[in-house]
C-alpha cells in the first residue's frame, strides 16, 4: 500500500478559491471585497515573488478584515516551504516582522554613523 503525499495549495491559489468573481487583471486579479458589501471590485489580490499573497482593499478594509472574511489567517497568505523544502523565513516571520528586519540595517547604519562622529 503506498501513501501518496497530497500537495497543499499554493496561497494564491487558496484565497482566489474563496472568492467568487475573481478576474485577472494585469499581473493579478479583482474582486468584490468579501470584508465589506462591494457592489463593484474593489479588492486587488497579487502574488509576490516569494509566494506570499498581497491583499488591498481600494475601499479602505484592513488586510486582516479581508482575510478574516474569508476564514482564513494571516499565515495562510504566505508559502509554508521555501524552494528546498524548508519553512521560508518570511512564512515563518510574518509581515510585521519582516518589514522591522528589512529597516534593520538602515538603522544600524545610522547609529554606527552617528557614534563615529
Amino acid at each position: 500500500m503506498s501513501s501518496s503525499i497530497i500537495p497543499h495549495p499554493r496561497p494564491i491559489e487558496l484565497v482566489l478559491g474563496r472568492l467568487r468573481g475573481a478576474r485577472r487583471s494585469g499581473n493579478g486579479w479583482l474582486a468584490r471585497c468579501p470584508a465589506h458589501d462591494d457592489h463593484a471590485p474593489s479588492l486587488s489580490i497579487a502574488e509576490g515573488p516569494d509566494g506570499r499573497v498581497l491583499l488591498r482593499c481600494h475601499a479602505g478594509c484592513e488586510t486582516e478584515a479581508v482575510v478574516r472574511a474569508l476564514g482564513l489567517s494571516m499565515r495562510d497568505l504566505f508559502p509554508t516551504h521555501g524552494p528546498r523544502g524548508r519553512r521560508s523565513a518570511s512564512a515563518e516571520r510574518g509581515p510585521d516582522q519582516d518589514r522591522a528586519a528589512s529597516r534593520a540595517p538602515l538603522a544600524m547604519s545610522y547609529v554606527t554613523r552617528r557614534a563615529a562622529w
